[in-house]
Parts: structure tokens; C-alpha cells; sequence
């Protein structure tokens, strides 16, 4: 390895740290009000707060244009020109399309609120609510449009404090909402805690010093016209999966029930949240870097095969230990009554270790403006997890949910390095064929050890499993980084 590889790996290795310790710090934080929330509304509550959310979603995905994702390619490359100018300009142009796609968003679901409850409910009673809830949509648009700034402009530390601050703000305001109202307070606390993490983006925004541009309206339009062509692939992209996950609730719901959505959602929910502690923090800086390297091929593989590295090397942790505690993570996050989806969980967390595979080849399609590859890609996705589901329900009831999650994500997985083989001539460095190799076995055989196996027999096997993930993964990463050196550092700072 030489010294700029390595330079550039303590780079990412760092924004990680910034963003994953937030990342963390949001989750403590979620603890409790997940907690709050699982207790006050109830297997129940949960799902109803599913399929309210699933709804926003989807229609905030559709009317999005995804220009949360495309506006942090474009303010990147301005950024990296030094032109002031034509960094005001991205930054302008993002928010005024940010403000017009979230309005667009609140007037779609309004025009819609009717069947979107009859489908989601089978009554039209929750019509009124799916409107009001339409609000969230404008306040989240304008949020992550800050927030694509900040990222683009590689503010990785402001970033962290907009996620850390929005997750106290989140809390300080559902918990009362559930408490005094219960399930009638759902809507509510979906709107005004949209609302509060928008004040905060805001307020760390507004301090950054940009020179307003001479920008009307309609040149604003044709400025953007770049974000939506990208965002335009992005947003068929979200929607499929968003989509994917609104009908799947809605076919539990009718299958099994509200509880079995609840049920779902618990899973649903830890491995999005635990996913994001690492992807989120990695593509923080990765995102902008991969941006500026896509001209040469060569770099950009191996930039990929850096993250991806550190994907691995850090995710592999959190899926062993996930997969072992299962049963308890659900109880203490939620209740007693979410141990029904322990298997649930369990499965997921292989899926999540495909994903962490996936997602760094994946993220060479926005970097290329190639966004027909991500619908490609994850239509390929939903259509298999959906039909697996739909055909495998008679026999294997509730798990297949896992079991579908797994394999069309292990599909993807395929479909997606081919692509990026034929077009990028990206390949797999030959640490990263090792690291995959042995986390994926690893990983296979504590999931076959923890639903096998009881007792003494099981505590040993499972041990030494985890002690092997963790001992590999430290030694890997202190190569990288030394972490007696950090923790020497963080001693010093707290002393």
C-alpha cells in the first residue's frame, strides 16, 4: 500500500468517525424515544406510524427528483472549481428546487389523500390525516437540501451536529405528542418533528457566509435542469424501493394484521438506523471524493475499493454483534411483544453485510450521472424481494421477509458488480475478495450457530466467532490508523 492510498483511507476513516460517532449518538438517543414510543403505542401504534410514514415517503421520494443526491454532485464539483460564483450558484439553485419539490410533494398528497387511504387503510377515515401529514414533506425537502449543502461543501463536522441536534429536537418533541395523545398523535409528531429538524438545519446554514447570485427564477430552472436530469433516475430509484416497502406493509397488513406490520417496521427500522451509522457516515466525504476522482477509472476503483474496505472492516462488527443480541435489542428498543421478528432481525443482518458490499459499487452511478443503472438496479431488487415474498408466504409465513430480503439483495449484489465490471472496470482488490470471503462465512456460520445450537455449546461457538470478527477487524483498521493512539487522544482531551 502506498502512502496516498493510506493517506486518503485515515481521510475517510476519519469523516467516518465524525459522522458514525453522531451517527451513534443518534441512536442512544432513538433508544429512548423508541422505547417511549413501543410502550405507549403498542405493536399497533407502531405500524400505523409505518404506514403513515411509508406514505410520506413514498410521495416525498416521487416528487423529490432527487435532488438531494444530485444537488450534493453539483455543489462538489463547484466546490472543487474554488469559483465563488459558481458555488453560489449550486448552493441557490439547490435550495429554491428543494423549496419547489417539497411543494410539489404536499400537492400531490393532498390530491391523492383519498385512495392512498383506501388502499393503505381499506376506509377513506384517514384521508384528512394523510393531507395534514403532506406538511412533512415540504419541511424534510428543504432539510436534506441543507443538508446536501453542507455535504457537498464537505462541511463534515457541521453535518455531524445537524444530525446530533436534530436528534435531540425529534425526541424533545414526539415523546410529549405520544404521551398526551397516543395513536391520534401520530400525524402531529410526524409534522412538527419534521418541522424541528428543519429549524436546525437552517439555523447552522444561514451562518455560512455565500454571496447571493443574480439568479431570476427562470435561470434558476435551467440551473437545475442538470440536478433533475440525474435526480429524475434517483427518483424512480427511491420510489421502487419506498414503493416496494408500501406494499409489502400493506400486504402483511393483510395477511396478519397491524401487529405483524409493527413487527416488520421493529426490523425495518434497527437495520435502517444501524445502516446508516455506517453508510451515512462514510458517504459523507466518500460521495464528494469519488466525484472528483470519476475521470480516471483507475481511481475511482480504487477509491471504492477503499470505502469498501472500511465498509467491511466496520460493518462486519455491527452485524455479529446485531445478530447475537437480536432478541434482546428488540425487547430493550422496543418491548417484550417485538420478539416475534427475533428470526426477522437475524436475517436482516445478512442481508445488511450484502449490503455493505453493494453500496460503495452502487455509489459509482451517481458519481458517473449513470442514475438508468440504480433503476435498473434496485427495480431488479424489489421485483425479486417482492415475488419471493408473494410466492414464499404459503410456506414460510412471516420469515420469508428475511429470507426474501436476503437473497434479492444477494442478487443485486451480482447484478450490480457486473455492471460496474462491463462500464467501470471496476474489480474487487485482492484484500477485498479476502475480507468478503471471510466475513460472509463468518457471518453464515454465526447465523446458522445462534438458531442451532443452545446452551454451553452455543456461548462457545458463538464466542469465539465474535472474537475472531473483532480481533481481525481492530487489527485490519490499527494498520490504517493507530487506535491505541486515538484512544490516547480522546484519554487526553476528557482529562
Amino acid at each position: 500500500m502506498n502512502d496516498g492510498d493510506n493517506n486518503i483511507k485515515k481521510g475517510l476513516l476519519k469523516s467516518t468517525s465524525i459522522i458514525g460517532g453522531t451517527q451513534v449518538f443518534v441512536i442512544l438517543t432513538g433508544l429512548v424515544k423508541t422505547k417511549v414510543i413501543a410502550i405507549l403505542l403498542g405493536p399497533t401504534g407502531i405500524g400505523l406510524m409505518g404506514l403513515f410514514q411509508s406514505i410520506i415517503d413514498m410521495v416525498r421520494n416521487a416528487t423529490g427528483l432527487g435532488i438531494n443526491y444530485s444537488g450534493v454532485k453539483d455543489v462538489a464539483e463547484a466546490h472543487d472549481t474554488g469559483d465563488s460564483a459558481r458555488i453560489s450558484i449550486a448552493i441557490f439553485t439547490l435550495r429554491r428546487w428543494a423549496i419547489f419539490t417539497g411543494l410539489l410533494g404536499v400537492l400531490v398528497t393532498v390530491l391523492l389523500c383519498v385512495p392512498l387511504s383506501n388502499y393503505s387503510f381499506d376506509s377513506p377515515q384517514y384521508a384528512l390525516s394523510i393531507a395534514i401529514s403532506s406538511l412533512s414533506i415540504l419541511f424534510t425537502s428543504v432539510n436534506l437540501g441543507q443538508v446536501a449543502l453542507l455535504q457537498g461543501l464537505r462541511m463534515i463536522k457541521k453535518m455531524a451536529k445537524v444530525s446530533a441536534l436534530s436528534a435531540i429536537v425529534g425526541t424533545l418533541i414526539v415523546i410529549p405528542i405520544y404521551w398526551k395523545f397516543g395513536i391520534k398523535g401520530i400525524v402531529p409528531a410526524i409534522v412538527i418533528s419534521a418541522l424541528g429538524s428543519l429549524v436546525v438545519s437552517w439555523f447552522n446554514v444561514h451562518k455560512i457566509e455565500i454571496k447571493k447570485p443574480d439568479l431570476s427564477l427562470i435561470r434558476t430552472f435551467y440551473e437545475g435542469l442538470s440536478m433533475v436530469k440525474l435526480g429524475f433516475f434517483m427518483v424512480i430509484s427511491s420510489f421502487l424501493s419506498v414503493a416496494t416497502m408500501y406494499i409489502v406493509r400493506s400486504y402483511i397488513n393483510k395477511q396478519m394484521g397491524a401487529d405483524a406490520v409493527g413487527y416488520f417496521q421493529s426490523v425495518f427500522s434497527i437495520t435502517n438506523v444501524y445502516l446508516s451509522v455506517v453508510l451515512n457516515a462514510m458517504l459523507a466525504d466518500f460521495f464528494p471524493r469519488l466525484c472528483a476522482a470519476k475521470i480516471d477509472k483507475k481511481s475511482s476503483t480504487s477509491l471504492v475499493n477503499q470505502q469498501l474496505e472500511l465498509a467491511l472492516l466496520i460493518g462486519s462488527i455491527m452485524v455479529v454483534v446485531i445478530m447475537v443480541l437480536a432478541r434482546f435489542i428488540l425487547s430493550i428498543l422496543y418491548s417484550s411483544d417485538f420478539v416475534y421478528a427475533t428470526s426477522l432481525l437475524q436475517w436482516h443482518m445478512i442481508g445488511v453485510l450484502l449490503t455493505f458490499m453493494v453500496w460503495p459499487l452502487g455509489v459509482l452511478f451517481l458519481a458517473y450521472g449513470d442514475g438508468k443503472f440504480s433503476v435498473i438496479t434496485d427495480a431488479f431488487w424489489s421485483i425479486v424481494y417482492f415475488l419471493l415474498i408473494y410466492f414464499g408466504w404459503r410456506r414460510y409465513g412471516f420469515e420469508i421477509l428475511g429470507i426474501a430480503y436476503v437473497f434479492a439483495t444477494a442478487a443485486k449484489f451480482v447484478l450490480v458488480f457486473l455492471i460496474t465490471r462491463r462500464y467501470y472496470d471496476f474489480t474487487f482488490s485482492s484484500i477485498n475478495t479476502k475480507y468478503i470471503l471471510l466475513f460472509a462465512f463468518l457471518s453464515l456460520l454465526l447465523f446458522v450457530v445462534v438458531r442451532t445450537f443452545h446452551g454451553v455449546i452455543k456461548g462457545v461457538l458463538v464466542s469465539v466467532i465474535i472474537c475472531i470478527v473483532f480481533g481481525y477487524s481492530l487489527y485490519s483498521m490499527n494498520k490504517i490508523v493507530s487506535i491505541a493512539h486515538i484512544i490516547k487522544k480522546i484519554l487526553k482531551r476528557n482529562a
